[in-house]
């Protein structure tokens, strides 16, 4: 199998109560995420990884396949990557293991099937990359607090931001929309001890839009989603 989708969902949440269930623009946050899926589904399996019961309704509901979660990785100190670490045993143990893992936080409800597609083709076309992971690249104007004094990060830069993007003097943030990870390099990178071993071995940006790259993480984010919902829906129809 060449790649798996896995949604990491636990059912706490310390900003947002329970956020991968609240509601936008009328069904669950993570039912965005599952409805992609749906989408994608000739291209590989997807699961969620969870403990939560009612986030296992939901995704058995949307045709997704649940990982059960232990309880120890469903704290607010739980990382992500241990996270897919246990999801990769699991399928090890149920002979599912694929050659590519793409993780999708729920909280990106806003990618698009196209984004994705175009994934899963630069996986299949480089063999030199084990990591793709999405940015979003940024103009503006950055400055750094050095010994008290400010310091910009690109000194010589222009200050318009054409001038910036011409002379190549951008920032590229990286965003939750996803991370595809070759499984020999995550484990690899695992064993040696890596902060991020998501990250793999050879990492490749990708950058998404500012609306897909956007990350539910506070009450605000959850209003401002609705309204660039609601935006999208009304430019789409």
């Amino acid at each position: 199998m060449l790649l798996s989708f896995v949604v990491p969902a636990r059912g706490g949440s310390q900003r947002i109560p329970r956020k991968n269930t609240v509601p936008l623009g009328g069904i669950p946050l993570i039912s965005h995420t599952f409805r992609l899926l749906r989408t994608l589904q000739l291209h590989g399996v997807s699961y969620v990884s969870t403990e939560d019961p009612a986030t296992k309704v939901i995704a058995l509901t949307e045709g997704i396949q649940v990982i059960d979660r232990p309880s120890s990785l469903a704290t607010n100190s739980s990382s992500t990557d241990d996270v897919i670490f246990h999801a990769l045993d699991v399928l090890e143990r149920q002979h599912a293991l694929p050659a590519w893992i793409v993780t999708l936080p729920p909280t990106s409800p806003f990618r698009q099937p196209a984004t994705l597609r175009r994934l899963i083709g630069y996986i299949e076309s480089d063999p030199q990359v084990d990591c793709i992971f999405a940015v979003t690249k940024s103009l503006k104007d950055y400055w750094l607090l050095r010994e008290g004094k400010p310091q910009r990060v690109f000194p010589d830069a222009a200050r318009c931001q054409k001038g910036r993007d011409e002379a190549g003097d951008v920032l590229f943030e990286e965003n939750s929309c996803f991370y595809a990870t070759r499984v020999v390099a995550f484990r690899e990178a695992s064993a040696r001890g890596d902060v991020a071993p998501i990250l793999g071995n050879t990492a490749k940006m990708f950058p998404v839009s500012p609306m897909e790259g956007f990350d539910i993480n506070d009450p605000l984010d959850l209003v401002i989603a609705e309204s660039l919902l609601q935006y999208h829906l009304r430019h789409t129809s």
